[in-house]
């Protein structure tokens, strides 16, 4: 039996060249984060003119209040999924995603849940129904829903504690357990 050496070496550097790829495009191309630092944090609520909840500004100060800030940081030192899981503790926050580009920047995203109808009790209560049937504590904010009175009542039977430290009825409740 005769080698065939010209496959042989063929064969040889192909695999060499696979392995030289393989290499490249995986540990060879990660970004150096140890030096890089934030240079823009960028924070869009996607509907803070209808909803009027929160704005970017409250949310510039929650993280600044919790140290999440992530401008002048390292990169290496931001933690996107510490910011989301901060801001989704918010009881008029939906959803909040974060993330980090190459160029230094954090961006975060926000939606805020939808009140309904606003609820105003004899007792004193006064706190907000959202589109899913969850109880939203009464803010600073005023939006354009529509008012409830009631006689004196306590919290109803049916209302149990969602993760976002207000009431929710529905099984639909994003935050419900």
């Amino acid at each position: 039996m005769r080698i065939n050496w010209k496959k042989s070496l063929l064969v040889t550097v192909d695999i060499v060249l696979a392995v030289y790829l393989l290499c490249a495009f995986t540990v060879f191309n990660k970004p150096d984060e140890t030096a890089r630092v934030c240079t823009k944090a960028k924070i869009v609520v996607a509907d803070e003119s209808s909803n009027g909840f929160i704005n970017a500004n409250e949310i510039t100060k929650r993280l600044k209040s919790a140290g999440l800030y992530p401008l002048g940081k390292l990169m290496r030192d931001i933690n996107a999924r510490e910011i989301e899981e901060k801001l989704k503790k918010s009881p008029f926050v939906k959803t909040a995603q974060c993330y980090k580009t190459e160029d230094g920047e954090v961006n975060v995203s926000i939606t805020q849940l939808l009140p309904v109808i606003r609820v105003k009790a004899d007792n004193g209560d006064d706190y907000y129904l959202d589109d899913k049937d969850c109880i939203m504590p009464n803010s600073l904010y005023r939006v354009g829903s529509h008012a409830v009175t009631s006689r004196p009542w306590a919290r109803p039977s049916w209302a149990t504690t969602c993760g976002r430290t207000s009431w929710c009825r529905s099984t639909f409740c994003p935050t419900a357990a």
